[in-house]
């Protein structure tokens, strides 16, 4: 399957209640079963170990074994995607880096499977990989087999959003994998109302939650120079013009602490750094605008013989109000 997959949820009902998220972009592995969740203890709801973590930054290898991670990028800004290398629509001319190619998506639910398409979804493309600068380039809707044909900047990120209606919540993913070939099993993700009810039920505790008003989700992964999950990493949102970290609250209007999912990307009490999946989520992040107050999530951790948590990945976050919004946390 072409990399472009961006399934970053995978919602599904367990016992009590259960969360599973898969976010796209980078290598997702399983983690070896015979070694301890990282970042805790135990799975049980109370944690008696340290809340910052002692352990240098990790990723599973091809072998599922943990090792350091790949910092290799940081000072040289986002790590390159690479030059598309695809030869073209019979033996035709390579296209441009940038040149607008349609390419067919798939758009399925999250947490389903390849035949869970979701029919009439409203799909918005920015080719600036941002909401702030205005109206989306390209607008499609999936036909009767969950397909839309759209155009996108060939070997280019791009922001995709799929709009809300009767039974779909509004989804935004920054930073999709650049398409680098014409022909391919390309796919995006919709969220519909009751996998986002049973996320904000995994995290909140509380059933019929809704984001305060002017707020949204913010979900995301921290990765390595080669795009893999790495745990032991501390994140935080803070204000981009003073490093000020935001603050948090009990109240249900208030933004709630960054929760750390489990190696599996359950949720997990008492956790206080990444796990293996190095998926985090966090509640009730303020609506960025343009102009407005901008906020980033910064990941610290331990690396280079150091002993302090020192800061070496960030992401500039949009967040669209009563939205899940994902984006990569990248080593800069």
């Amino acid at each position: 399957m072409t990399a472009i997959r961006s399934t970053f949820l995978a919602l599904c009902a367990v016992p009590v209640v259960a969360l599973a998220m898969q976010a796209c972009g980078g290598s997702e592995e399983s983690p070896p079963a015979t070694v301890a969740d990282a970042g805790k203890d135990t799975n049980t709801v109370t944690d008696t170990g340290p809340t910052s973590p002692t352990t240098p930054l990790k990723v599973l290898n091809s072998m599922k074994e943990d090792v350091d991670a790949d910092l290799s990028c940081l000072g040289m800004g986002v790590p390159d995607a690479g030059v598309p290398t695809d030869a073209g629509v019979d033996g035709g001319p390579s296209p441009m880096v940038g040149d607008l190619v349609d390419i067919t998506f798939k758009v399925l639910e999250f947490g389903g499977g390849s035949s869970d398409i979701v029919v009439g979804a409203d799909v918005d493309l920015f080719h600036k990989n941002t909401l702030l600068m205005g109206d989306p380039e390209i607008k499609g809707k999936t036909d009767d087999k969950g397909i839309a044909v759209l155009k996108v900047p060939f070997g280019k990120p791009f922001t995709y959003r799929v709009n809300p209606n009767t039974n779909l919540r509004t989804f935004v993913y920054f930073d999709s994998d650049p398409v680098t070939k014409l022909t391919g099993n390309y796919e995006l993700t919709a969220i519909t109302k009751s996998k986002y009810d049973q996320f904000a039920l995994a995290i909140t505790g509380k059933t019929g939650f809704l984001t305060a008003a002017g707020t949204g989700i913010y979900s995301a992964r921290v990765q390595d120079c080669q795009g893999r999950h790495i745990s032991n990493a501390v994140v935080e949102l803070v204000d981009a013009a003073s490093g000020a970290p935001l603050p948090t609250g009990p109240g249900d209007t208030d933004l709630k602490p960054i929760h750390y999912l489990s190696d599996n990307d359950l949720p997990s009490t008492g956790r206080y750094w990444t796990s293996r999946s190095s998926l985090v989520a966090a509640i009730n992040v303020p609506e960025t605008k343009a102009g407005g107050k901008a906020i980033k999530a910064i990941a610290k951790g331990l690396y280079g013989g150091s002993s302090e948590l020192r800061k070496f990945a960030e992401a500039n976050l949009e967040i669209t109000a009563s939205a899940v919004n994902f984006r990569t946390i990248q080593v800069k």
